[in-house]
């Protein structure tokens, strides 16, 4: 799972959706990303990083 693979991009999407948090002080935009994110691990694992920097 993405919580024990040390993998960079799982690491940037947790980092993103933390400053997401924060910025925006809303959990709901934090729930938001981890169902999109455990989403798409469920159906087929991503062929790039859900945040682009």
């Amino acid at each position: 799972m993405c919580l024990y693979k040390l993998n960079k991009i799982c690491i940037l999407n947790w980092l993103v959706a933390i400053i997401v948090v924060y910025e925006h002080h809303s959990i709901v935009d934090f729930k938001l990303i981890h169902l999109i994110w455990f989403d798409a691990k469920a159906s087929k694992p991503p062929s790039k990083p859900l945040v682009e920097i």
